[in-house]
């Protein structure tokens, strides 16, 4: 079995930059104008302001390191400290992961998903009370060109720590399905 850990934040760790991506661990894309791609919610362009899921509860993400692989999940009390550390550091965007901040890019808003507060953003309804979402100002137009043909979604760049705690809910899908890759 493959196994999951939480992602956890200590005071000193930070958030290196939130990072506009093609392939998002997510699985969650901006809208790209009219081709419908799975969940999907904004890519205003008068504006040129782009909106989209950064991270969810709970979701288990797979991760390789060498030969080992394993699965990532982020509490919602995790999910909460991400969003104050991207509001402590507003601009630290990069594409690709590359590590190279991009510039005329700024964080317009940021919250998180909470329908007893009525904070549910149309396109992601199925996303779970938790999800962090932001909206970001694009004022660099070879950036923009670029979300226009090839940058879908958000992922985050940071150090963190894993929490030897598996997530149990998940444990027993997990279990079935590795059954599964092993039949031929």
């Amino acid at each position: 079995m493959i196994p999951i850990y939480y992602v956890t934040l200590n005071p000193e760790d930070k958030i290196n930059f939130v990072s506009i991506v093609e392939n998002p661990a997510n699985g969650s894309f901006f809208e790209k104008f009219s081709e419908p791609m799975k969940e999907q919610f904004s890519l205003d362009t008068e504006k040129q302001i782009i909106t989209g899921l950064i991270v969810s509860p709970d979701a288990p993400i797979l991760r390789k390191k060498g030969d080992q692989e394993y699965y990532v999940a982020f509490s919602e009390d995790s999910i909460r400290e991400i969003a104050k550390k991207i509001i402590d550091n507003p601009e630290a965007v990069d594409i690709q992961h590359n590590g190279k901040k991009v510039d005329d890019v700024h964080l317009l808003e940021i919250y998180i998903k909470d329908s007893a507060r009525n904070i549910n953003p149309k396109g992601f309804e199925s996303a779970p009370d938790g999800s962090l979402f932001a909206s970001y100002k694009v004022d660099n137009l070879k950036l923009w060109e670029g979300l226009k043909t090839g940058l879908f979604g958000f992922s985050i760049d940071g150090l963190f720590h894993l929490d030897n705690s598996e997530l149990d809910d998940y444990k027993e899908i997990y279990e079935i399905l590795n059954k599964f890759k092993n039949i031929k």
